[in-house]
């Protein structure tokens, strides 16, 4: 178990980490230097996901949130504990420690911002777990072909990629580093369920470009949160199947989140309802 229970200052944390040993709680402190890992780090459209705010934000997801209902249950469906995992877009490490406390050891984790792994990094330490983090693009990975059993872009990360081509070479990309057969299993949202900024879908073709320069393809966003603005790309279901077979990836399941599972008052607080893909590597 891992709680945020106080917090000293912007930089430093307490954890508390119950050992099933000696069934007692230990306190570990964390301690994330934002300033010279993350703030002003990285400029871009991830500029966002490397503030100080927005790591704060994340990391107390991974203590607070943790693994969703629904992730657990097609993690545990699909993947096998001694499957070799890659995980991109990891953040802090919300689904990555939620893997390994579910008993998967063979873990990499990456992610674009440095801010995010740097914290993540932290508590990997604190926890004592062996799990490899690294800051990666997920357009230009640098691992060997064909060396994971499954990719998990959780939490709509693969969507937060601008222009459809770099999303494009992502999947490319973690075809590649899959091996034969391997699942790539990821959430997006889907412009059925999600509002659109000028009413509906339809309207949104004469809107998006002129009012909204960053936006490059029709269904991108801006998402508005406390900390600030952060870009989305809102797909159809038609978009990521078409882009899943010209890549040769076959669709074995995809579902709204809430038409199966009910969440806790913590996950549906952080996010909205999504779609899931489950899908596998086609040779």
């Amino acid at each position: 178990m891992i709680e945020v229970v106080r917090a000293c200052s912007f930089h430093l944390f307490y954890l508390a980490i119950w050992d099933k040993n000696s069934k007692t709680v230990r306190r570990k402190r964390v301690k994330i230097d934002y300033t010279t890992e993350s703030n002003g780090s990285q400029q871009g459209p991830y500029t966002y996901f490397s503030e100080p705010q927005t790591v704060d934000h994340y990391f107390r997801a991974t203590a607070n949130v943790g693994l969703w209902t629904s992730e657990r249950a097609v993690i545990e469906s699909c993947l096998s504990k001694t499957d070799a995992l890659l995980e991109l877009g990891c953040g802090t490490g919300r689904i990555t420690f939620g893997l390994h406390k579910l008993g998967y050891r063979d873990i990499t984790a990456v992610d674009v911002a440095p801010g995010m792994i740097a914290a993540a990094l932290e508590v990997n330490m604190a926890l004592e777990t062996p799990i490899r983090f690294s800051v990666e693009d997920a357009t230009q990975l640098s691992f060997d072909n064909e060396v994971f059993n499954a990719a998990i872009f959780g939490f709509n990360g693969w969507m937060q990629i601008p222009y459809a081509r770099n999303r494009e070479k992502a999947l490319e990309e973690i075809r590649r580093v899959l091996k034969p057969h391997g699942l790539f299993i990821f959430t997006t949202l889907d412009q059925d369920i999600t509002l659109c900024p000028h009413g509906t879908w339809e309207n949104e073709a004469s809107h998006w470009q002129s009012r909204v320069p960053s936006c490059f393809d029709l269904g991108d966003i801006h998402i508005a949160t406390p900390d600030g603005s952060h870009f989305m790309h809102v797909p159809t279901f038609l978009e990521i199947r078409k882009l899943l077979k010209t890549n040769s990836f076959e669709v074995l399941d995809t579902f709204l989140r809430d038409d199966r599972f009910v969440e806790s008052h913590n996950v549906v607080n952080f996010a909205d309802n999504l779609r899931f893909w489950i899908t596998q590597k086609q040779n």
